[in-house]
């Protein structure tokens, strides 16, 4: 017994090696994925808002890897690693270390 991938147009299909990853055996369909997915966001928006996060490791490659890990512990066993495939949103799999570099180091002007 595997999910059932019913996607809705515009959806994020995942491959075998994701699905393979996927930690609550009894999971069939989308939504019930979803729902759980929900449930580990909230846990991790719940986490990162009662933390004292030194700025200089808030904006970090390693924090944001660690973020998504929290995001999705218990659903997925390759929660918090970048991932190997590319999607129909995102940049391409090659271009991620880059598209975190010009994310993370580039400098912004605000105007007021």
């Amino acid at each position: 017994m595997g999910i059932a991938l019913n996607y809705e147009h515009g959806q994020t299909p995942l491959d075998e090696y994701e699905i393979s990853g996927l930690k609550i055996k009894t999971i069939t369909t989308v939504e019930e994925l979803n729902e759980h997915e929900q449930n580990n966001i909230e846990e991790a928006v719940h986490w990162a808002l009662n933390r004292r996060i030194p700025t200089d490791t808030l904006l970090t490659k390693e924090w944001i890897f660690n973020l998504h890990k929290r995001m999705f512990i218990d659903v997925w066993d390759w929660a918090g690693q970048k991932r190997t495939t590319n999607k129909n949103i995102g940049v391409d799999k090659k271009s991620i270390d880059l598209a975190f570099y010009h994310l993370l180091n580039k400098s912004h002007s605000f105007y007021i």
